[in-house]
């Protein structure tokens, strides 16, 4: 994936992708984020997945992961999954004007916000678990989207959606200490 204003989200292999929502900031107007599975560049009903203003927010409560209490699809949701395979995955941003940003065509569907004609969204690496500036690639990144076609607004915090793939090696940790307990209960019983 790549970062800025022109930036995709680009899966190399299959993965199942969690979706989070982050919040709405200061946005006085109502904005929504969907997958556009069609590929058609319009946010379907059925497509929505978070809306601001009436989703709540993951919270961060000290780590680098959001704690999502409402799994599932839908506005009241904060927190869905879905599988995908390799390639581009498709996701939009509609604004309450009827603006819809997607990033098809690699990212093409996007315009530059500095120009203070259009609203635009931010695709980059997400902070807490980056390795250096102006990483391109990762397991998690952030989505976020300005809202108002001002040259000033620039804070791309009216939606915010964290996309990541869960850690294969978080598994394994979970299950090798699965294990150990396993093996210290047998221990236990045999003495």
């Amino acid at each position: 994936m790549t970062g800025f204003h022109a930036a995709y989200l680009n899966l190399t292999e299959a993965a199942t992708l969690t979706f989070q929502y982050m919040g709405s900031g200061n946005a006085v107007n109502t904005n929504q984020f969907g997958i556009d599975r069609n590929d058609d560049g319009i946010l379907q009903a059925s497509e929505y997945i978070f809306q601001s203003g009436t989703t709540t927010a993951c919270r961060m409560n000290g780590g680098v992961v959001p704690q999502c209490d409402k799994i599932g699809i839908g506005f009241g949701e904060n927190q869905f999954s879905e599988s995908f395979g390799p390639g581009q995955i498709h996701f939009l941003f509609k604004t309450q004007f009827g603006e819809t940003l997607d990033n098809t065509g690699k990212g093409l569907g996007n315009p530059d916000t500095a120009l203070g004609v259009h609203t635009g969204y931010f695709l980059g690496v997400d902070p807490y678990i980056a390795t250096g500036q102006f990483q391109t690639s990762g397991s998690a990144v952030y989505a976020g989207l300005t809202d108002l076609p001002a040259s000033t607004d620039h804070d791309y915090q009216d939606l915010g959606v964290r996309i990541s793939i869960p850690e294969p090696s978080g598994l394994a940790l979970v299950m090798a200490a699965f294990g150990g307990l396993l093996v210290a209960q047998r221990r236990v019983k045999r003495a």
